[in-house]
Formats: structure tokens, sequence, C-alpha cells
């Protein structure tokens, strides 16, 4: 048997191995196709020792797949003996029967001392293949969540024209995908709206950054309301070669979020005509919000008392005595009620009732107080009055007793002169 080392002096070979020394390399005798040369490159990427694949028939290197090793082999020596040479992927086996995947070029000539030889390079490429692979399958999953996506998902050109559509964009307009594509966008829409879409295409190719709007189109004659997001694809150099647009139907939203303000301001209209006067206070003693009946009462518009402080519409001591009340309920997030006390308004002093309560955010975090005063002013002069008219009945009363009682005093008196004229 001829050893590795023997090979290495020959110039043919050497120019050979020179040329892909850091791949596996081997050279096979056509007449058994047996190993006569590998290299140690070769040797550890099949898992032999050095030398030991020598005299070893090449089918040991083949993986079976659909084919047996025999098969393989018999496929690339037909190829061989057509075209002196082969290049492709191959499944090898190594040693301890681990499969791995090499990318082969093979060539077949005249070796003085063998006759006609096979000369083989392999490269590893079984990181490649599964990297591959991954992308294969990573490109197939993305392109199944663009064709069954419910938001329609389309490439343009810098021409405006559709690169690229799904099937929801193209069942919004009534065609096939195949349909639409080279189809320009103004043949899609009607003016204004092409134009106004061609002009937000070409921002985003002129500037190279994003662009998203809600915009209400007409399709088919049916309005819609939009949430579109203009996305550019650059190359190497930096250059917008195309835009991505995903488009998301938003009617159903909008539609809600427009009732959502009607109610909205219905309930404005609710919170602001309540007989009770209401507002939001923050923990610094200003006020968030108020409703009409308090700003009227202070004789000032709502947007005038919010954002204000207590101190610029109330003397110190009385600030200092509702603000005393607001800290209690920040601190220690229980509520106050029933508080009855006086307020100077623009209108004079004023009586009111008021319950203060926590407003805390949805972690239960306190962020100021909510309170509703009702003005009490006239029961509290209906309830003077009452008293006053008690008073004086009181004060009647006693006089009216005191006369009877002298009354009494009198008669007795005159009952006693009485008894003496009789005597």
């Amino acid at each position: 048997m001829i050893n590795n080392k023997d090979f290495t002096s020959d110039p043919l070979l050497n120019i050979e191995m020179m040329k892909n020394i850091s791949e596996g390399v081997y050279l096979i005798r056509v007449d058994d196709f047996t190993f006569v040369y590998t290299n140690e490159r070769f040797e550890k990427m099949l898992g032999y020792n050095p030398g030991e694949m020598l005299g070893k028939k090449v089918d040991i290197i083949n993986a079976p797949t659909d084919k047996t090793p025999e098969e393989t082999r018999k496929t690339i020596i037909d190829i061989l003996t057509k075209d002196k040479e082969w290049h492709g992927e191959i499944e090898n086996i190594k040693k301890d029967g681990t499969n791995f995947w090499c990318y082969a070029n093979v060539s077949l000539f005249d070796y003085s001392e063998f006759g006609q030889v096979i000369l083989a390079v392999h490269n590893d490429i079984t990181e490649n293949k599964k990297n591959i692979n991954q992308l294969v399958e990573s490109e197939r999953k993305i392109k199944g969540i663009i064709e069954n996506s419910t938001d329609s998902i389309f490439m343009l050109d810098k021409e405006y024209k559709y690169t690229m559509v799904n099937n929801m964009l193209a069942k919004n307009f009534g065609v096939s995908a195949k349909d639409l594509i080279g189809r320009s966008v103004s043949d899609m829409f009607p003016d204004p709206a092409a134009s106004k879409l061609i002009n937000n295409i070409k921002k985003v190719f002129d500037t190279g950054r994003n662009l998203s709007l809600d915009e209400m189109i007409i399709i088919q004659g049916k309005e819609t309301y939009n949430n579109s997001s203009l996305n550019p694809i650059k190359n190497e150099q930096g250059e917008v070669v195309a835009v991505v647009g995903v488009v998301r139907d938003i009617t159903e939203k909008k539609v809600l979020e427009n009732e959502l303000l009607e109610k909205k301001e219905e309930l404005e209209i609710i919170f602001d005509y309540i007989p009770a006067w209401i507002f939001y206070k923050d923990t610094k003693n200003q006020f968030i919000k108020v409703n009409k009946t308090f700003a009227v009462a202070m004789e000032k518009t709502k947007e005038e008392l919010e954002g204000k402080n207590l101190s610029n519409f109330y003397p110190k001591e009385q600030v200092d005595a509702f603000w005393k009340d607001d800290k209690e309920i920040i601190e220690t997030s229980k509520p106050k009620m029933g508080i009855i006390e006086s307020i100077d308004t623009p209108n004079g002093l004023r009586w009111v009732r008021t319950d203060k309560i926590p407003f805390k955010d949805k972690n239960g975090n306190i962020l100021g107080i909510i309170g509703f005063t009702a003005d009490i002013t006239e029961i509290k002069l209906a309830e003077a009055t009452v008293q006053k008219k008690m008073m004086e009945l009181e004060s009647m009363n006693k006089l009216m007793l005191n006369r009877e009682l002298k009354m009494i005093e009198l008669k007795k008196e005159i009952e006693e002169l009485e008894k003496k004229k009789l005597v």
C-alpha cells in the first residue's frame, strides 16, 4: 500500500492540492474506486484517522438516500466519463454514521502511476445548507403570513407600479393578485385619491423615511377608513428602490371612535349641567377639570379654572382649610363626606356641603381628589329664618306666660279684698 506521503511529491497532485488546501481533498482509482490519497482536512471532516481510508471504496462516504451509495457513485461516474468533471451538492456520511452535506468539485484525468483517477475536492456546507433551509422555511412562513394577512400588503417600484400584492389587496380591488402586478396606482384609484397616494409614496422615495397616516379611501364605490404604513426598501448604497405598503381597514374602529366621541360629548353635557359643583384636583392643589356649574358659580370659564391653583381664587385662610381636607384624603386614601363650610364667591358668601373622594389610576395610585359640592346657602338661610322665628315665638310664649301669671296674682288679690269687705 502506498501511503499519503508518497503522493505529495508528485507535481500534478501538489498543484491540485495547493489550489484547494483548505478543503477536503481525496484521490480514487477508477479501476476499483478505492482511495489512494486523502488529505488531513478530508480525514478530519469524515472522522477517520490519518491513512485509515486508504484502500477503502469511495462508497463508504456516500450517505444512503433515495439512492444507495453505489448508485450515487455510478451516477457521478457516468457524468465524469462523459464530461470529465462534476460539480454539485452531495450528502456524505461520517465514520460515526452522521450525515452531512458537501459541495464537491470532481474531475477525471490520467495519472502516470495509477492510470485513470478521480480527484475530488469537498467543502462542508452543512451549516450553510441548514441556514439556507431555515431561510427558505422563513421565507415560506413570511409568504404565508403575507398571503393570508387581513391587511392589504403591496410593493411598488419607482413608477408606482405594483410588483407584489397579497390576496387581501386583490380582493379589495375585486381582481386577482396576478392581474394587479404591473399596474399603476393611478389605474386603481380615481383622482384625487390617486394623486394624494402617489404624493405620499413619492415622499418615501425622496426622504427614505417611513410614513404612517389615517385616511378615508373609496374602493369600488365603498367608503373605508384605513391606516396606511409606507416603508422604504433600500439597496446597499442606501438608495430607495421600492416602497412596501401595509394598509389596515380601521372602518369599524373609526365608527366606534365616532360613537364614543358622541357619547363623550353627551356625558360632557350631563357633567356640565349637573346642579352640583364638580371638580377634579391633583396632588398639587390644582384643578384638573371642573364642570360648567362650578365655573358659573365662580364667574369664570372652565378653561380659566382648569390648570390653576386653588390659591388663585380663594383667600389663604380658606385655601389652607380646603387643602387640609384634600391632603388628608390623598394621604389616607379615604373619602370625607358631608363637609359643611362657607366660601367666598363673586356673588358673596355661600354655604356648601361637599363630599370628597380619592381619585386613583388603574394601579391604585392616588392622582388627586374628586369633589361634589352642593350650594346649601338657601337652606342655611331658611334654617336661620326658622331659628329666628322659633326664638321670637319662644319670647312671645314667655311674655304670654308672664302675663298669665300676673293675671292670676291680680285675681288672687281681688279675691282677698272682697273677702275683707264681707267681714
